[in-house]
Formats: C-alpha cells, sequence, structure tokens
C-alpha cells in the first residue's frame, strides 16, 4: 500500500511540474517508468474560415524492467486528448504496446505506427499539421499488431504483421511488412514492403505497396527524398529542413501520378507543397508557422501554433 501511496504523490508532483524530457517518476530495482506528453494548440484557416484547434496533444507513460544484461521487457502506455474542448472529451489510446529485447533483437506487440512509415515514409513528415504526399503509419498500423527489429553495426531489418478480424463474417486476416535500412556515412538508405493485402483497412486497397527513402545530413542540414509505388499510382517526395540554432526552416514537395486508365499511362498528376519555420521560446516550447498548398487542398492552408513538451 505505502509503495502504491509513494506512486500516485510521485505522479502528482510530476504533472504539476514542467520539464523539457520525459520525467522519471520509478527508478527502483531495474525498474524504470517515465512520464511524457505534449500540449499542442494552434490557429488553422484553410481559406475559408478560422479555427482553434488541438493538434495531437497527449499523455503517455514509458516502463522498463532489466531482467538480465541481454533481456529487458518494456512498456509503453499513451493517450491522446483534445485540451481545446471543454465538453465531449474523446480520449483515445495511441503508441500502447509491450515487448522485450536484448542482443537477439527487439519484440513488440499492441498499437504503434507501422514498421512502413517508420523505415521509409515517415522521413518525410516534417510538418506540424499539413504536409505533402505519403503513405501515415496507420496505414496497416495502430492496434493488433507484432514487430520484430534486429540491427547489426549500420544495417538494421523489421518485420511487422496486424492482425485484420471481421467476427460478424467470421473472417481474419494478417497484413505482412518487412524494412531493411542502412547507414552509409552520413547518408541513410532504407526500402520497405507492405502487402496492403485488406481493402476494407484505413488505406488499404489491396494491392502490395513498395517505398524507398534516403536521408543525407550535413551539418545544419537535413534533406530526404522518398519515391512510393503501388498498382496505378506513383509518388515522389523531397524534404529539408534546416537548423538555425534556435529555429528550425523547412520545405517539403511530392507529386503524385496514378493511372486510371490502367493502360501505362499517367493520366492525372496531384502535387503538394509544404513550407514551414519554428522558434523555440525554452526548451520544452516552441513556437510555428506553416503554408500548405496544391492540388492536395481546395484552397491553401495556413498555420500558426505552439507547443510544449515532457
Amino acid at each position: 500500500m505505502m509503495k502504491k501511496t509513494l506512486l500516485a504523490s510521485a505522479v502528482a508532483a510530476t504533472l504539476a511540474t514542467t520539464g523539457a524530457q520525459a520525467a522519471n517518476i520509478i527508478d527502483q530495482d531495474g525498474t524504470k517508468v517515465d512520464v511524457y506528453g505534449r500540449l499542442q494548440m494552434e490557429l488553422y484557416n484553410n481559406g475559408t474560415v478560422n479555427q482553434i484547434q488541438d493538434n495531437g496533444s497527449r499523455i503517455g507513460f514509458r516502463a522498463s524492467h532489466k531482467e538480465t544484461e541481454n533481456l529487458t521487457v518494456f512498456a509503453n502506455l499513451e493517450f491522446r486528448f483534445k485540451p481545446d474542448e471543454a465538453s465531449g472529451q474523446n480520449i483515445t489510446p495511441r503508441n500502447s504496446f509491450f515487448g522485450a529485447q536484448g542482443d537477439w533483437g527487439k519484440f513488440w506487440v499492441g498499437n504503434f505506427d507501422s514498421i512502413y512509415f517508420d523505415y521509409v515514409s515517415g522521413r518525410i513528415e516534417l510538418q506540424q499539421r499539413d504536409g505533402v504526399d505519403y503513405t501515415s503509419g496507420s496505414k496497416n498500423g495502430r492496434a493488433d499488431s507484432l514487430a520484430y527489429e534486429y540491427k547489426a553495426g549500420d544495417l538494421k531489418f523489421a518485420v511487422m504483421a496486424k492482425h485484420y478480424v471481421d467476427v460478424a463474417a467470421e473472417e481474419e486476416a494478417f497484413n505482412l511488412q518487412a524494412a531493411v535500412s542502412f547507414n552509409l556515412g552520413d547518408l541513410n538508405l532504407a526500402v520497405a514492403f507492405d502487402q496492403n493485402s485488406d481493402e476494407d483497412a484505413v488505406g488499404g486497397t489491396g494491392n502490395a505497396r513498395i517505398g524507398v527513402g534516403a536521408t543525407y545530413k550535413l551539418d545544419a542540414l537535413t534533406a530526404h527524398a522518398l519515391a512510393e509505388m503501388e498498382d496505378g499510382e506513383t509518388r515522389f517526395a523531397l524534404g529539408a529542413k534546416y537548423n538555425l540554432g534556435v529555429s528550425d526552416v523547412y520545405a517539403a514537395f511530392s507529386v503524385t501520378s496514378e493511372d486510371f486508365e490502367a493502360e501505362g499511362k499517367y493520366t492525372d498528376l496531384e502535387s503538394a507543397i509544404l513550407v514551414g519555420a519554428t522558434y523555440k521560446f525554452s526548451k520544452p516550447m516552441f513556437a510555428y508557422a506553416e503554408v500548405a498548398a496544391g492540388d492536395k487542398y481546395e484552397d491553401s492552408t495556413f498555420t500558426v501554433g505552439a507547443r510544449y513538451s515532457w
């Protein structure tokens, strides 16, 4: 009972303070528990209306326990909420999983972004709000998923399976993904495959998806390139971020070609562009401003906001 009381007091005390990094609330007998989170609010304009809104505010807990020198078990529990709403609060779980890791690799089960996103398409996610076209982490990711990852020097690879089930129809299936990345000095190259087998899933088409990504770091500049191919659709994207000390400036551009007639001729092109900048007030807090435009949007979007993380 005493330990539970101390834990509750520690959590309350931690939430009452501010900090830039996850705050440790337990570190005893090989067990560590950290609390982390962020509040993010913004003013958003889509060409017709202004709206003050939340953008991904969340709170979470990370836990780990070292069993042996070659075995550590871990867990993560995270929730999203909308601090801009006074009622009708919708609290949803996100990035909630547990697993084990050691020299043999890492295995985890639960709700998390797809490895396709982690290895390839996520590198183009430079924006705080509206960005360019890429495959998001929720497509064949999140919920009822399991993954394995192994690192050997500059080489890293992972496999993942997501379980889809329709209880009413008494049907079930697994969607499979695989990815590999390699570091060559300041250059990272990655290839990922998504079976994309369930047409009823989020982003599912029943056609396999292949992505290739590259990231190059040169002093304050980080540049990204992405190519994604799916039946009848090809997407290319470029992005870059430059650090100016207390500020970052970034931009991204994508073009998607789609073959509606399936005759080998691309009959439609859709482009999107993003330009943005951040300014860091302090270690835990920064403000940002962004403009997104292109065929992806009916009108250009403008966003200004701020984010506080701990």
